[in-house]
């Protein structure tokens, strides 16, 4: 304790502007590492997991379109329209087009 009444005023601050100076580069250098780990985290999420979510929302929306068709299917005459399995003909989509063509 004798020792730091000792010594000067300048030396006291200095000892402790450097001091504040080690521990700010310590905190950024550690801020820097942290961010740098996030960084790749977030890299690794967008890149590897982001996919699976997208492909469980569309299993959730192939689900609900599943349930309205079902419950369309419920509610619909046995001998209906809706009932009815229909195929589409490869060669109705270009009679289609051919008459949206023409005039």
């Amino acid at each position: 304790m004798s020792f730091f009444r000792n010594i000067r005023i300048r030396t006291k601050i200095f000892s402790i502007c450097f001091i504040l100076l080690a521990i700010m580069i310590l905190s950024g250098w550690v801020s820097f590492n942290s961010m740098t780990g996030i960084q790749a985290n977030l890299d690794a999420i967008f890149k590897v997991r982001m996919p699976g979510i997208d492909f469980l929302i569309e299993a959730d929306r192939d689900l609900q379109q599943l349930l309205v068709a079902e419950r369309s299917l419920v509610f619909a005459d046995p001998g209906g329209e809706a009932t009815c399995l229909k195929v589409p003909d490869p060669g109705a989509a270009a009679l289609v087009e051919d008459e949206l063509i023409q005039p």
